[in-house]
């Protein structure tokens, strides 16, 4: 801190500090620090009683995505498993995977199951902080943070588009509430593992934190086919293609414009780069595709699972 300081640097404080407390943040405050990440431990009443007590501080704290397993985030399994360092962003997520016992004689695997037939012993739900919006930004927080680490374009396009469009409909508590169905099915959408609220809104408990059974697995209604990288009258893009498609498939488009979402389509013409018609198209390639609707540069072309 001291050498940062001496920069000139604005200091902002991670997660892995642990600041559980208004005395923890008083601290940091004496020393420079600009803004704390606080630790996802703390409850709701906690966050806005921090964040009151302690006023010239900003605050940040975790609102959607995969949670760490370790306290505050201080885990080195994945430093230790597969030399990616958590700590730099490059975590492997080891917590995720499923463990078998194996016997030292006979070298025979046997599976690890507790109840429910769970393997993933350190596996943790994925944070859903949605519904609690309203709440988390009258607590006084200065930003919210959503955990992106690993996930693609189609997972980041959708997630920050609902939190963003959720926050501009704050200052109306029943569209709010009229949309937050919508929003909710835009997040299941995507591949997440189980959601919870966390510590948030109650005292969490092993049943609200950790995934079992079926919900230890990525669970995802729709997957990514490609991005439009060019448009062409209107209604052709030029895709990136990330699955096979079938010429036959049913699509549906998500826009990056704002106030648009997803538009349920169909295909009327499929072809290669020369415009030679073709029926499917293959991962790995780019190819021309001419939808019903009007497309945007840059929007998602995905299909149901």
């Amino acid at each position: 801190l001291q050498a940062v300081r001496k920069t000139g640097l604005n200091v902002h404080l991670s997660t892995q500090a642990s600041i559980l407390n208004r005395e923890a943040a008083r601290f940091f405050e004496t020393q420079g620090v600009k803004r704390i990440i606080l630790a996802r431990e703390l409850s709701l009443a906690e966050i806005d009683a921090i964040c009151h007590e302690v006023p010239a501080m900003e605050f940040e704290a975790f609102v959607h995505g995969a949670m760490c397993v370790s306290y505050s985030g201080r885990c080195l399994l994945s430093d230790y498993l597969t030399e990616r360092r958590s700590n730099a962003g490059d975590c492997a997520q080891p917590c995720r995977w499923s463990y078998a016992l194996r016997e030292n004689g006979s070298g025979a695997e046997l599976p690890v199951e507790e109840e429910r037939g769970r393997t993933t012993l350190l596996n943790s739900r994925d944070l859903c902080a949605l519904p609690l919006l309203p709440d988390l930004v009258a607590s006084g927080l200065s930003a919210l943070k959503i955990e992106g680490r690993n996930k693609g374009h189609h997972y980041l396009a959708i997630v920050t588009r609902v939190y963003r469009d959720a926050l501009d409909t704050l200052h109306s508590p029943v569209l709010f509430k009229k949309k937050a169905a919508e929003w909710q099915a835009l997040l299941e959408s995507v591949s997440h593992r189980a959601y919870t609220t966390g510590f948030l809104a109650d005292l969490a408990y092993s049943e609200s934190l950790q995934a079992y059974g079926a919900n230890a697995h990525y669970q995802r209604e729709w997957r990514l086919i490609g991005l439009v990288r060019e448009v062409r009258e209107e209604r052709f893009g030029a895709i990136e293609v990330r699955h096979d498609l079938d010429f036959s498939t049913p699509v549906s488009l998500f826009s990056p414009e704002r106030g648009g979402y997803l538009k349920n389509s169909s295909l009327l013409s499929l072809t290669d780069l020369s415009g030679t018609p073709i029926s499917k198209a293959q991962t790995n390639h780019l190819v021309w595709m001419e939808f019903k609707e009007r497309v945007s540069r840059g929007s998602l072309v995905r299909v149901p699972c």
